[in-house]
């Protein structure tokens, strides 16, 4: 760089370190935004409804929205271990959300009720998301009391996302599949 005449160039390996850490945060940023559009494309082709591709979306990314929110709200700062944990969280989310689908559609297609879809569906894999979840994120708060602040963050953030997906997949999703997710994905399996 050059200030009034005077050329000088920043080296060493802090400022590297530095560039390397905010490009690499940044890109990190950007996939958590396409992995966002691919489940949301994915969903959409799916449930062959684009409305219903959308809406089945939202319980996949509200606990990254939730944790990072109330994150940003407090003060922490989103760092590199933080948004690690976003697409991962992510995956386990769309994980549930899928095995929910699922049952949901096949109790749909041999003609129960929304509500008795929603309670068949939770029944069959409801407690395998629970134990899913309580193993991977009490796993993961082991990682809390790290000494180094990036592997601590990293433990219990993800832990927090994983329970506001556990959540979200049994709360939110039964009751979007009960209303009006329900009725759009029930129109598109009754289709001769």
């Amino acid at each position: 760089g050059g200030t009034t005449g005077i050329w000088f160039d920043v080296t060493g390996s802090v400022p590297v370190f530095f560039s390397a850490q905010v490009a690499l945060l940044n890109s990190l940023m950007r996939s958590l935004g396409l992995a966002f559009l691919v489940i949301a494309v994915a969903m959409t082709i799916l449930l062959r409804s684009i409305p219903a591709g959308l809406m089945s979306s939202v319980p996949g990314i509200l606990p990254i929205a939730v944790v990072f929110g109330l994150m940003s709200w407090t003060g922490y700062t989103l760092d590199i271990g933080t948004m690690l944990t976003g697409s991962v969280a992510m995956g386990i989310a769309v994980d549930d959300m899928l095995h929910l689908l699922t049952w949901f559609r096949a109790s749909i297609r041999e003609g129960k009720s929304r509500e008795e879809s929603v309670v068949r569906a939770l029944h069959h894999c409801g407690s395998a998301m629970t134990q899913t979840t309580l193993v991977i994120a009490l796993s993961l708060l082991l990682l809390y009391p790290a000494d180094l602040l990036l592997i601590s963050r990293f433990g219990w953030v993800m832990a927090a996302l994983l329970s506001v997906a556990w959540l979200s997949s049994v709360l939110l999703l039964p009751a979007l599949l009960a209303g009006p997710l329900g009725r759009l994905i029930e129109r598109q399996e009754m289709r001769p």
